[in-house]
């Protein structure tokens, strides 16, 4: 019997030694995913400071934009509005110059009809 309270103590250690083994790989597994959710919340904090920063940095590009089209605009208009001026002066001056060359034409043509009926009457 001796030998029967002896396997049955070495079975006895050993199954306290699996449940010790067990309960000590079950903390150490729990303490890993604990470290894994803490480095994953950390991660996921960093991400979400960095995309902060870019999406300030995007909003005041975005801005910037906004205020760059507002000054194009502004220009175009201006530039719009010179051509207008440019143009109607143009306009006036070649108007002025046509009016100029139609005299003059006209002035040629009285002194030719004039020059001709005087040397009609020398002849």
């Amino acid at each position: 019997m001796s030998r029967l309270t002896h396997r049955s103590k070495t079975r006895l250690r050993t199954g306290e030694n699996q449940q010790r083994l067990e309960h000590a790989f079950d903390n150490q597994v729990r303490e890993l995913e604990d470290q894994i959710d803490e480095r994953a919340e950390e991660h996921q904090q960093d991400i979400k400071r960095v995309q902060d920063v870019f999406v300030t940095r995007l909003l005041a590009l975005v801005r910037k934009k906004a205020d760059l089209e507002k000054q194009i605009v502004q220009h175009v208009q201006e530039l719009a509005g010179a051509y207008e001026v440019v143009k109607e002066e143009f306009q006036a001056v070649v108007q002025g110059r046509s009016k100029d060359v139609q005299d003059a034409i006209n002035a040629l043509d009285e002194l030719q009809r004039t020059g001709n009926a005087g040397s009609e009457d020398q002849y």
